[in-house]
């Protein structure tokens, strides 16, 4: 995988290279004039032109290639990276693995979020299993009546010279 991750890269890069070199000028077809006065290197001066017009859609056509290639390796890493990520949220999150309790947890956490300011969309797409336990954790709190509360704290009297607990 790593070898053939390491050939296309080669092979983008001499794409890219030898589209600079193709881009430096701007391919020109022969002027009509030359028509009536030299028509053999007119019609040599044309099928130039030809080739150079062909090699640049070649071109284009495989950086086109190279581009969609890229995306769907992208794609690819990218699925395999959710599904990885995914199991870790399972792991962690039992009530997920629970068809009953999944739903309710699932829209506890969309409902944290979305008090948090995320859209949907941010939240659905999200992987990263520190932010999913983070909004689980959050929505626990809050079903739990300690989150969102504005209750005051009351604490002991703390004496003058007492030591810090550890």
């Amino acid at each position: 995988m790593a070898q053939a991750q390491q050939m296309e890269a080669h092979y983008a890069e001499a794409i890219r290279a030898y589209a600079e070199r193709l881009q430096t000028t701007d391919p020109t077809p022969p002027p009509r004039s030359m028509r009536e006065t030299d028509p053999i290197g007119y019609l040599e001066a044309m099928e130039d032109y030809r080739q150079e017009v062909d090699a640049r859609q070649r071109l284009q056509q495989e950086q086109q290639l190279l581009a969609q290639r890229e995306a769907q390796t992208q794609a690819q890493q990218r699925a395999e990276y959710v599904k990885a990520q995914t199991q870790v949220v399972l792991e962690q999150i039992p009530e997920l693995r629970d068809a009953e309790t999944a739903p309710k947890a699932i829209e506890a956490m969309m409902a944290e979020g979305r008090r948090r300011g995320f859209t949907d969309a941010e939240l659905k797409g999200e992987s990263d299993p520190r932010f999913v336990m983070a909004l689980h954790e959050l929505a626990k709190m809050r079903a739990q009546g300690n989150l969102g509360t504005n209750r005051e704290v009351k604490r002991g009297a703390i004496k003058p010279g007492a030591k810090k607990s550890i």
